[in-house]
Parts: structure tokens; C-alpha cells; sequence
């Protein structure tokens, strides 16, 4: 076994040289420090990324949320939700108030959707993987008592560097049963903050019951 290791290493180090022979060949030294010459000083470079920023922006209208008296609002949302987060989420991706109702209607009531939802490629999730995810995941989420963002980021993060698993992996499913959309103005852990603990936990059991449904088919 020792001698297999000190094979393999001697081979690496043989593969490391020629790679370094080549790069050297080609008059790229890996040892060779390069130097730049100094044109701006970070305060200078933040100045002119500020003034390009407005000079793009300036023609940009911020969808007028603020103002909307009480029952403009109840026509956007009718729970007692937080309406300032959630116009926070939603004001980069509208121009006017119409546009608002359809980005989070979902928060009012979860929508009907087609479980095809939870298979993403780029996820590497399928209905079998967010079925076993999401019934992992329940009975941590019941026993979260913070459903702050931090806290609730901070579980997840955690439940998936125990599964040994990406991010998305976990996040995309749990997204999708908490809004029942492909497209959100707001990530899980955001929205499962905006409808509280009862109404998450709720949708995630949904999800499960939906998931094991079409699975049986």
C-alpha cells in the first residue's frame, strides 16, 4: 500500500513538472510575479461605478408602493403580512401597481401546480429527490422556533452540509412547496419569514402529499 502511494505521488509530481516545463516553454512562468501599474485608488473606483450606476438608472421609475393608502393594499394582499418586506422583494422587478398582484399572489394562497415543478437539471432535482428532501426536512422545520430569514438560511444551510449536498438541491424544492411558483420575487427562507411558521410548515405537507400522489401513479 505504501509503495502504491509513493508511486502515485512520484507520477503527480512527474505530471505537476511537465506541466510547468510546458507553461515555462511557452514564456508563461507560474513564478513570476506581475506587476500592474496603479491608475486608481479603490475610493476613486467606487466613485466611478456610483456615477455609472446612476447614469443607467436614471431613467429607471421605482414602483410607487410606498404611497399605495390601506386599501390599495388590501387589494394586493389581504392576510396580515408584512407588505413592506414584501414590496422590498418585488420593487426591482415591476414598473407599475398593476404589475404587483401577479408576483406575489401566492403569499395570499398557495396556487395548484404541477409537481413537474421540483425537477430541475441545473438543481439536480427530481420529485423523488424533493419528496425525500422535503420529508427530511419537515421535522426540522417543526421544531425551528426563529422564523426569521437568518435562522431559517442558517437551518437549511446546516441540514445541507449534513446531507453532503448542494445548495439548490435542498433550497428549490423547499421554494417550490412554500410558493407553488417556478418564479418568485423572493427566495425560501424569505417567504417562509413573510407567512410564518404555521403556513410554512402547512405548504411543505402539501407538497409531501402531492409529491407521494404523483409518485404512486
Amino acid at each position: 500500500m505504501a509503495e502504491q502511494k509513493k508511486q502515485d505521488t512520484n507520477q503527480l509530481l512527474k505530471v505537476r513538472r511537465e506541466k510547468l516545463a510546458d507553461l515555462q516553454a511557452n514564456g508563461k512562468d507560474p513564478f513570476q510575479i506581475t506587476k500592474f501599474d496603479q491608475t486608481h485608488h479603490s475610493l476613486e473606483v467606487k466613485e466611478i461605478y456610483e456615477a455609472h450606476e446612476a447614469e443607467l438608472l436614471k431613467d429607471h421609475k421605482e414602483p410607487e408602493v410606498e404611497g399605495l393608502d390601506e386599501e390599495q393594499k388590501k387589494e394586493v394582499l389581504k392576510k396580515d403580512y408584512n407588505f413592506k418586506k414584501i414590496a422590498g422583494m418585488v420593487q426591482t422587478r415591476i414598473e407599475t401597481f398593476p404589475d404587483i398582484p401577479a408576483l406575489i399572489d401566492f403569499f395570499e394562497e398557495l396556487p395548484e401546480y404541477d409537481t413537474a415543478m421540483y425537477t430541475h437539471k441545473k438543481m439536480k432535482t427530481t420529485e423523488e429527490s424533493s419528496l425525500e428532501v422535503l420529508t427530511e426536512i419537515l421535522p426540522v422545520l417543526e421544531a425551528q422556533q426563529d422564523y426569521s430569514n437568518d435562522a431559517l438560511y442558517q437551518t437549511l444551510c446546516d441540514f445541507v452540509a449534513e446531507k453532503g449536498c448542494k445548495n439548490g438541491y435542498v433550497l428549490w424544492p423547499v421554494r417550490t412547496a412554500v410558493s407553488g411558483k417556478q418564479m418568485t420575487p423572493a427566495g425560501a427562507t424569505e417567504i417562509m419569514e413573510i407567512i410564518g411558521k404555521e403556513e410554512s410548515l402547512k405548504r411543505i405537507r402539501t407538497g409531501i402529499a402531492l409529491l407521494t400522489k404523483a409518485l404512486e401513479k
